[in-house]
């Protein structure tokens, strides 16, 4: 891809919804009735806990400067695109501690393939590591 069409392309931020203990349905129309004709390419990713095979997050890019924190349980994420792995900065941080017996070390290769198809989170401090499957894409109308 050219630099010109990088130019062009609009900015937008990766945002991850988790699903609610209400389920993927409503959590889809919350997204929607949020950000609609923001969301980039009009889809939205629905992924599933491979342990627990119950719907887990939503995953979606949107046009745009927004804020996170708009819509409950919402976090900026990131991607691996090799490995489609998702991650938090927090997260990716903690990883390197992990792999570095407890010692943040700089210019650490992260070993993506490792974490293909994973989801790295962190709360409260601790790094939390989910298996993910595509359970569906909605598309927005």
């Amino acid at each position: 891809m050219s630099n010109e069409n990088c130019m062009d392309r609009p900015k937008s931020q990766l945002l991850c919804t988790f699903v609610g203990h209400t389920g993927a349905s409503s959590t889809l129309h919350a997204i929607i009735k949020e950000f609609g004709q923001a969301i980039l390419d009009g889809k939205i990713i629905v992924l599933k806990n491979k342990d627990t095979g119950l719907a887990y997050a939503c995953v979606y890019n949107v046009v745009g400067e927004c804020d996170e924190h708009q819509l409950r349980s919402t976090i900026l994420i990131h991607r691996n695109r090799s490995t489609n792995t998702l991650y938090t900065i927090n997260s990716l941080n903690l990883l390197n501690k992990h792999l570095n017996n407890g010692v943040h070390k700089e210019n650490f290769a992260i070993p993506w393939e490792e974490y293909k198809q994973q989801m790295l989170l962190s709360n409260n401090n601790e790094l939390n590591i989910v298996k993910t499957a595509l359970a569906f894409i909605k598309h927005v109308d």
